[in-house]
């Protein structure tokens, strides 16, 4: 399984390099969504997981960029969406 996480903190994406690596998973992590889609021009990922609370572009709007591609580009590529916020 081809993972490409997504979170602006370096804790968390070694974290979720770490988790996933662990259950087989070969994973790619970026800090922006500007570098994932980036990333998608060269490498197309079984599934899409990224953090919602980024500066500049969220991951809502990364997600939404995606699905803007080509199902050949990764449009269609499955996608969780990670949070940190509580209320």
């Amino acid at each position: 399984l081809m993972v490409l996480a997504v979170d602006d903190e370096a804790d968390t994406r070694e974290l979720l390099i770490s988790i996933l690596q662990i259950h087989g998973a070969e994973v790619k992590a970026v800090g922006s969504a500007d570098e994932a889609l980036r990333l998608l021009e060269r490498w197309q990922p079984d599934i899409l997981i990224s953090d919602i609370g980024m500066p500049g572009k969220s991951g809502y709007d990364l997600i939404q960029q995606v699905r803007d591609l080509s199902p050949e580009k990764g449009g269609d590529i499955p996608a969780i969406a990670l949070t940190a916020y509580s209320k």
